[in-house]
């Protein structure tokens, strides 16, 4: 079933309908890393990027400039455009995309939860066709994906070293559907149903310094996971059959940069690499996975610190690009790539303790000429971070 979700992308069956990416059939379907609002405005991971109001980082070093318990969550609605020889169709979509809680333990020590999905695989494909006088429709759906809950505890070790860990979970399931339906009278419909069930731990470390006071260096890994499979096929007869097997979520790594530009105008940029292998990740089609890249870079130009001036100027206001290769080629041995360019805002609420994150994005998946199709995503994030200093004692007078 592997190797057919590979096919999919490559074949490209004259499809009248599909939800979500296309894109999403491969390996274990798409792979976002949402790193909060801040972040994806400027179209990076926040890898060398502080931030004391908010949390979810994913290098684990960072949620140590945490001074109080702060929350932050963030959803997104998508709307995805695609073409291929000369058909058009459209999908949209809602996810939650983080949510993150942090404690300051004291000063320079946090202790913090972070949950997100990992991948997404969500498409529905439907040919109609006739071979010898017999007409026949097939339906090949997939859903579902991996999601990732971990802890971390992160150490200000020195005013410009900070270290933290992270450990947790892996887990998901996959359903894959393949349907025949016949028209033509004397066949009988078909169904089978491949369903996954994966669950495996995860842990790795970060680092993050300043030079200078005033470059920002960052980085970050995640070590390779074994991950066990149940797997069941059920084929619509007296039995199911049952297997068990391991997948290997590869190791990731990523190193970032964060510098001021100006007083008010803020540079980030990084880099991310997962080192994918079909042999030990067995998705399908061994030839087919390599290593994956992501970079992005952006700029923030901050509010203005008087007190009294106009909202509009106490708004901080973002802008990146990025530019990544998916972890799967095509059966012509071309990589799927895509790029983004992204637009955010930083609007303060409640006196300035917690901040609402706009994100508007613009996603270019694949290339028809290249790959056979091409999706256009439209994406809206909205993130919020709020906290309060639940165990400040109030002064008695």
């Amino acid at each position: 079933m592997n190797k057919i979700n590979t096919t999919i992308l490559t074949v490209l069956l004259p499809v009248s309908l599909f939800a979500a990416s296309i894109f999403s059939a491969g390996g274990i379907g798409i792979i976002d890393d949402y790193a909060g609002g801040r972040p994806q405005g400027m179209s990076v991971l926040g890898i060398a990027l502080e931030d004391s109001m908010s949390s979810g980082f994913l290098n684990p070093a960072l949620w140590s400039g945490i001074t109080t318990t702060r929350f932050s969550a963030g959803f997104g609605i998508s709307r995805y455009y695609w073409s291929e020889d000369g058909q058009n169709d459209l999908a949209d979509d809602f996810e939650l995309e983080s949510a993150a809680l942090g404690f300051s333990l004291k000063p320079g020590l946090t202790l913090g939860f972070h949950f997100h999905p990992v991948s997404r695989k969500e498409y529905r494909l439907v040919e109609s066709n006739m071979v010898d006088s017999v007409n026949y429709t097939q339906i090949l759906h997939s859903k579902g994906g991996l999601s990732k809950g971990s802890a971390v505890i992160s150490l200000e070790v020195t005013p410009n070293i900070k270290l933290g860990l992270t450990a947790g979970l892996l887990w998901g399931s996959f359903q894959d559907t393949v349907k025949m339906d016949f028209t033509t009278s004397g066949y009988y419909d078909s169904e089978i149903i491949f369903e996954r069930d994966a669950i495996g731990g995860i842990y790795g470390g970060g680092f993050h310094t300043v030079l200078k006071n005033r470059l920002n260096i960052g980085a970050f890994c995640l070590f390779p996971s074994d991950l066990s499979v149940d797997q069941s096929l059920d084929v619509h007869t007296d039995s199911i059959l049952t297997s068990e097997y391991k997948i290997r979520f590869p190791l990731t790594a990523g190193v970032g940069i964060a510098v001021p530009l100006s007083n008010r105008v803020l540079g980030s940029a990084d880099y991310l690499m997962r080192d994918w292998d079909g042999k030990r990740q067995r998705i399908g089609g061994t030839e087919l996975y390599h290593r994956s890249h992501r970079f992005g870079m952006g700029i923030e130009i901050a509010p203005t610190e008087e007190s009294l001036a106009p909202f509009i100027k106490r708004i901080a206001y973002r802008f990146g690009f990025g530019f990544a290769s998916l972890y799967y080629h095509s059966l012509n041995d071309e990589t799927v790539k895509q790029w983004n360019v992204s637009y955010g805002m930083g609007i303060p609420l409640k006196d300035n303790r917690a901040r609402l994150d706009l994100v508007l994005s613009f996603i270019k998946r694949g290339d028809s000429g290249t790959n056979g199709i091409s999706e256009n995503i439209y994406r809206m994030s909205l993130y919020i971070n709020a906290g309060e200093k639940w165990f400040e004692r109030r002064k008695k007078y």
